[in-house]
């Protein structure tokens, strides 16, 4: 569907933005506007599962888990493990 690629395409950029900001050393502006992103889309898993794997990433482990609880219902069972797994 349109409207998917739309939001994937929209997503791709905001992590090539996301990167660069934090590339920058400004990574508190590249993690308020993830939570923007989480704030503006709360049912969207696969968002969620982003922003959990990228708190996880940079130690923010209670964010992160807070995201990957949220995400359980929202994405499939097998993607929720892979990113899991990656934060465990």
């Amino acid at each position: 569907p349109a409207g998917r690629l739309t939001v994937l395409r929209d997503l791709a950029l905001g992590r090539v933005a996301d990167h660069a900001v934090a590339e920058l050393e400004r990574g508190d502006e590249a993690f308020a506007r993830l939570e923007q992103a989480v704030g503006l889309r709360p049912a969207d898993g696969e968002l969620a599962l982003f922003a959990a794997d990228a708190f996880g990433r940079f130690g923010r482990f209670e964010r992160a888990d807070k995201l990957l609880s949220t995400a359980q219902t929202g994405v499939s069972r097998l993607t929720w493990l892979r990113t899991a797994a990656g934060l465990a």
